[in-house]
C-alpha cells in the first residue's frame, strides 16, 4: 500500500464535522476518482492527506512531502512569471542545483505538451494550459501520489480532452494519482475504483460498476444506462 488512512476524523473550528471514522488504503498506479456533493468533504480529505489540515483524530501512513495536490483553483497555484519559472518555483525552493532544475522543468515540460510555452506568461494561457501548468508544477517534484480537486472544473470541452489525457498520461508512466471529481461520465472508465462520499463519511468504495448504483443516494449525477467503459470524454 501507497497509502492507508485509519479512522480520520476532521472537525472545524465552528463544530461542523467535516470527515468522520474515514479509513481506506490506495495502491501503488492506481486511478482512485472520489465523488460526493458539495459539503461531502472530498477537498478536506486531500487537504488532510496534504498535511494543510490537521485530522481530529485518526492517522495517514504517508509521506506528506511524496504527496502533490493540484487545487481547484489553478489561478492560486500560478506564482512564476513564466511557464517555465513557475514549474521551477519549488525546485528553487529547495535549493537544488541549476543543472538538476533545469533538466526536471524541462522533462515536466515535455510530459504535459508545455514546451512551446515555456517563456509564456502564465497568465496569458488557456484554462486547459493553466490546469496542465499547474499540474507540472507537482509533478516536478517526483511525488509518489498526485491529487487533484476538480480537475475538469471551468474548461470547456477541449481543455478537458487536454487534462484527462495528461492525467491517463502520468497513470501509464506509474504515477499514483487521487482524483476528486463530481463529473463521472468523463473520467470514470478509466477509474481503478470510485470512493462515494456522503457527510463525511465513505458510503461506498469499490470498483466503479459495483458502487455506480449507489451513487445517486449521495448526491451525484451519474449517466443511467450508461456502461461504465463508456464513460470517458477520449474517443477511442
Amino acid at each position: 500500500m501507497i497509502l492507508e488512512v485509519q479512522d480520520l476524523s476532521y472537525q472545524f473550528p465552528n463544530g461542523f464535522r467535516a470527515l468522520n471514522s474515514v479509513s481506506f488504503s490506495v495502491e501503488a498506479g492506481e486511478l482512485l476518482v472520489i465523488s460526493g456533493k458539495n459539503g461531502s468533504g472530498k477537498t478536506v480529505l486531500l487537504r488532510c492527506l496534504k498535511g494543510l489540515y490537521r485530522p481530529r483524530q485518526g492517522t495517514i501512513s504517508l509521506n506528506q512531502e511524496s504527496f502533490g495536490l493540484v487545487f481547484q483553483d489553478a489561478e492560486s497555484q500560478i506564482v512564476g512569471q513564466t511557464v517555465e519559472k513557475d514549474i521551477a518555483f519549488g525546485l528553487e525552493n529547495l535549493r537544488l542545483p541549476r543543472k538538476e532544475i533545469t533538466l526536471r522543468v524541462r522533462e515536466a515540460m515535455k510530459t504535459l505538451d508545455l514546451l512551446d510555452h515555456a517563456h509564456q506568461r502564465p497568465r496569458s494561457l488557456s484554462g486547459g494550459e493553466k490546469r496542465r501548468l499547474t499540474i507540472a508544477g507537482v509533478l516536478v517534484m517526483n511525488p509518489d501520489i498526485i491529487a487533484l480537486d476538480e480537475p475538469f472544473a471551468n474548461l470547456d470541452y477541449p481543455g478537458v480532452l487536454q487534462v484527462l489525457e495528461k492525467i491517463l498520461l502520468l497513470k501509464e508512466q506509474g504515477h499514483t494519482i487521487l482524483l476528486v471529481t463530481h463529473e463521472l461520465e468523463k473520467v470514470l472508465s478509466h477509474a481503478d475504483r470510485l470512493m462515494l462520499l456522503d457527510k463525511g463519511s465513505i458510503a461506498a468504495l469499490g470498483p466503479p460498476e459495483a458502487v455506480r448504483e449507489q451513487a445517486p443516494s449521495c448526491g451525484v449525477y451519474i449517466p443511467r444506462g450508461m456502461p461504465v467503459e463508456e464513460m470517458s470524454w477520449l474517443k477511442e
